[in-house]
């Protein structure tokens, strides 16, 4: 039995697999649009108001207050590596550098509710593989993963740069001048390009095996 035939029947089983599909297809679009709109609010926001949000490493001791518990547990050994922050007045520069690090993880929020919500109505059209879906894979992939490496330039540039800043002249602060690497992204663009690269090898099967069976 084809997937036309699966989806397009009218007994239990094909009207189930349409509902899951459609379900899909709403999910996607509806978690899609909410991470874009929600995302570029945000920065946006950002942006207008001066603040600034900013993870900075902070290689720092817990404090003591921390080591005992009030049931007795104690805490041997441990410190903080990371700081997330909302700094405002930053140089413009530097906010523009991270809202362009933050855009691209907006992006890589979106890439992957569309490409499920474009799956899914080619299914409910009848075709697994298209041109247009191995396409936007394609594109999408190849996107995140070189913003990917440009995100994590900015973004580590950033950091190093609102550190310096935070520090003040003379370097008296206590931030170090680096930025955290985070490479999700990277292997998002990755993934997503592999993935369209089988969708176009199934399309070119398709293709060439249609009407042999």
């Amino acid at each position: 039995m084809s997937q036309t035939d699966q989806l397009a029947g009218r007994g239990f089983a094909p009207r189930t697999l349409r509902l899951v599909v459609w379900l899909c297809l709403a999910a996607a679009m509806l978690v899609g649009g909410i991470t874009l709109v929600v995302g570029v609010t945000e920065i946006v926001n950002g942006l207008v108001t001066t603040k600034t949000e900013l993870t900075l490493i902070a290689d720092r001791p817990l404090p003591a207050a921390a080591e005992v518990s009030s049931s007795g547990s104690r805490i041997i050994e441990g410190n903080f590596e990371t700081a997330h922050l909302i700094v405002t007045d930053l140089p413009f520069g530097i906010s523009v550098l991270a809202a362009a690090a933050a855009l691209v993880d907006v992006l890589t929020g979106v890439a992957i509710p569309t490409l499920i919500a474009l799956l899914s109505w080619r299914l409910l059209r009848g075709a697994y593989f298209a041109r247009s879906l191995s396409l936007v894979a394609v594109v999408a992939g190849g996107a995140l993963l070189i913003g990917g490496v440009f995100s994590q330039g900015l973004g580590s540039f950033a950091a190093a740069m609102a550190a310096a800043d935070l520090n003040g002249p003379g370097g008296r602060g206590s931030w170090p001048l680096a930025g955290r690497l985070d490479f999700t992204t990277i292997v998002t663009g990755l993934i997503l390009l592999l993935l369209g690269l089988a969708f176009e090898y199934g399309e070119r099967l398709q293709h060439d095996t249609e009407g042999l069976v």
